[in-house]
């Protein structure tokens, strides 16, 4: 497990995404995704860029495993992380991220 300092807490992220993290990743990207048509004719596609921001909190909630503020231990939310300064959420989904290209 990996320590991840920020400002005010310190957040231990797993070392690698699991095989089940990653395809869970990848299907949320892949929910934006919609095709139209024949694929032998006029095929329309649209990609609703919305699930990107999903595709990082399933990252994020996949990844982080505590948070520690102080002597106060909690998991992952999703309002936790939308409260972080810029620079600390930067840092943590960096972090992160990093995780998919192991």
């Amino acid at each position: 497990m990996s320590k991840i300092q920020l400002t005010k807490s310190e957040v231990n992220v797993k070392d690698e995404l699991s095989w089940g993290d990653s395809e869970k990743i990848q299907s949320v990207i892949m929910s934006g995704a919609k095709m139209k048509g024949n694929a032998q004719a006029d095929m329309n596609f649209d990609f609703d860029p919305s699930s990107m921001l999903e595709a990082k909190y399933a990252a994020l909630e996949c990844a982080v495993v505590s948070i520690k503020e102080g002597e106060k231990e909690f998991k992952f939310t999703r309002e936790w992380m939308n409260e972080l300064s810029q620079v600390d959420g930067e840092k943590l989904y960096k972090a992160v991220d990093a995780l998919s290209s192991k």
